[in-house]
Formats: C-alpha cells, sequence, structure tokens
C-alpha cells in the first residue's frame, strides 16, 4: 500500500496518470502532485477531475442524515475539512506550481438522477457502508424503510445531483 505523496515507483516510469476524485482527499496535495509528476516520463500526462467547492445540498443527503437522526443514530459528521477546489484557477495554478507544463483545466458539471433505490443503494454499498454495516439489522432496517418511504416523496429533479468539477491536465516538460 502507498500513500498518493510516496509512489512505489521509480522516476518516470509511466506515460500517463488518471485520477478520479482523489486529490480532494489527500491530506497534501501539493506534494501528491508532485509524487505524480516524478513517477511521468519526460513529456507524460497526469489528468484528473476533483469536486470544487460549492454550498449547494443534496436534498437526499439531508433527509438521510435527519432520518439517522430521527432514529437516534445521529446525523453523519463532516470530517472538518474540504479538499474540493476553490476554483478552476486554483487547480490549474497547483498544476503549474508541482511542475508541470500545457496545463488546462475547465469547469464542469457531475449531473446523476438517482432513483430512490439507486440511492439507497449508493448508501448502503458505498458510500456509507460501514455506517449500515455497523447497525444491528433491525435498525438497519428501519433506516432503510424509512429513508425509502421518504425519499418517494422527491421529484425526479430532486434525487437527481449536481455539483460542479474541475477536469485538470498537465504534462511533465520534456526538459530533464
Amino acid at each position: 500500500m502507498a500513500t498518493a505523496d510516496a509512489l512505489p515507483f521509480a522516476d518516470g516510469g509511466f506515460d500517463a496518470a488518471i485520477s478520479s476524485f482523489v486529490f480532494q482527499l489527500v491530506p497534501r496535495r501539493a506534494r501528491a502532485l508532485r509524487e505524480a509528476r516524478r513517477v511521468l516520463r519526460p513529456g507524460g500526462t497526469l489528468a484528473y477531475v476533483s469536486w470544487l467547492e460549492d454550498d449547494r445540498v443534496f436534498l437526499p443527503d439531508e433527509i438521510f442524515d435527519d432520518v439517522l437522526d430521527d432514529l437516534g443514530i445521529g446525523a453523519r459528521l463532516g470530517d472538518g475539512r474540504s479538499g474540493d477546489l476553490p476554483s478552476v484557477e486554483r487547480a490549474a495554478g497547483e498544476l503549474r506550481h508541482a511542475g508541470f507544463a500545457e496545463v488546462t483545466a475547465r469547469r464542469g458539471e457531475v449531473v446523476h438522477p438517482f432513483t430512490v433505490d439507486g440511492y439507497v443503494a449508493f448508501l448502503t454499498e458505498f458510500d456509507e457502508e460501514t455506517l449500515f454495516a455497523e447497525l444491528e439489522p433491525d435498525l438497519r432496517g428501519r433506516v432503510v424503510a424509512t429513508l425509502r418511504e421518504r425519499l418517494s416523496r422527491l421529484t425526479p429533479g430532486q434525487l437527481t445531483i449536481r455539483f460542479p468539477i474541475v477536469f485538470a491536465v498537465g504534462n511533465r516538460s520534456r526538459r530533464r
């Protein structure tokens, strides 16, 4: 196992590196970007996508927290830090600062229409898998049933997540 800022690979060993929604999670993004550059060959490319800071709240997430709170579990707590990028310009600047050239960055948006079943599966099988695994079976069943009932009141638009993202690309200079 390795961390993003200490990869167990030789210098220049890769033609390309791709990251999808990881760089916002690493505690030392600047070091991780420099490490990605180190393992790329001269002319190699790093491309990544990450969340942009945003104050929008996804209504199904609020409903889930309310269900947890109403059943005495307590709403989920954030980790106290956001690694989301504040702007597209910041994403490009961080790549340049890490030594990348030919940097481009552009804004995009994740738009995903959930169904009630799809959102519940997302929570139970991925996003909050640990929380659900730790609940007693009876309580887990009550959480899921209550969540399904409340989510079924939402319109398709309210079940569609829309959050801003950034696509960033940089190349390791061909100069050594």
